[in-house]
């Protein structure tokens, strides 16, 4: 965790196992301030991973230097190792600023292939704009569970994000909620 009164600004924070023993850790940030991040925030681990929140009164920017997989929870990532856990959810929320993607449109994953295991959750809220990528919470492959919910809300900002897939190979689709006072732009 990270807590601060004023900014906070940090680069790639990773709570991984790599081994069959073990889950990925809780991410949590949060600021009095504004939010800056540079590099990639990953929980995963093939039992279980962790949630991520990102808070901050202010702005909250986000430069990865590997958009396609900028932030992601899930279980798995491991070679050799079939995945049994929950993903975690990932909730982004700025106060009274706006989400910001510096670079390219960052990409939010957590996705699931475990059996019996679901997808995290999305919820991105702003006072401002909320500018991000691709939004992946869908249940895959073996998994038979339904894809997970996303919830984007701003309450008088505009609203830009790529392509959003909350699928399920084997059950229901979940949720999507976007609203604002503002203007829309979704890819698919």
């Amino acid at each position: 965790s990270l807590t601060a009164g004023g900014n906070i600004s940090t680069g790639e924070l990773r709570a991984i196992v790599s081994s069959v023993n073990g889950n990925g850790g809780d991410i949590n940030v949060n600021a009095g301030g504004s939010f800056t991040l540079i590099g990639n925030i990953a929980s995963f681990s093939p039992s279980r991973a962790g949630h991520i929140t990102l808070k901050a009164k202010g702005d909250i920017s986000i430069n990865c230097p590997n958009a396609s997989v900028c932030i992601e929870s899930f279980a798995g990532g491991v070679s050799g190792l079939i995945p049994t856990g929950n993903s975690g959810n990932v909730s982004i929320i700025s106060e009274q600023g706006a989400i910001n993607s510096l670079r390219d449109p960052i990409n939010i994953s957590t996705y699931n292939s475990a059996p019996l295991a679901n997808p995290g959750a999305v919820n991105l809220q702003a006072r401002g704009d909320i500018t991000v990528g691709g939004i992946s919470v869908s249940s895959e492959d073996n998994s038979k569970s339904d894809g997970a919910n996303i919830n984007i809300r701003s309450v008088n900002g505009n609203i830009e994000l790529g392509d959003t897939n909350n699928s399920s190979d084997n059950g229901k689709g979940g949720n999507i909620t976007i609203s604002t006072s503002g203007n829309i732009r979704s890819g698919n």
